[in-house]
């Protein structure tokens, strides 16, 4: 397995990634999405994302092995 210590790729794949995933999850709040979506689904699709972003980075880390 190739180590990225020195290397920017898991930064450049990474940020957009993140940028894009938090747009995504910052539209149901705007005030022409959250009366439809309703509050409680914006926040519970919020933490379902948050809790599977924590385990995939424990994968990656080999952490859950």
């Amino acid at each position: 397995m190739r180590s990225y210590s020195s290397s920017h790729v898991p930064f450049i794949i990474t940020t957009p990634l993140v940028l894009l995933i938090h747009a995504i999850l910052a539209a149901p709040h705007t005030p022409a999405l959250l009366p439809r979506v309703g509050v409680h689904t914006a926040a519970y699709v919020g933490v379902l994302v948050g809790i599977m972003s924590f385990f995939a980075g424990l994968a990656v880390w080999g952490a859950l092995s």
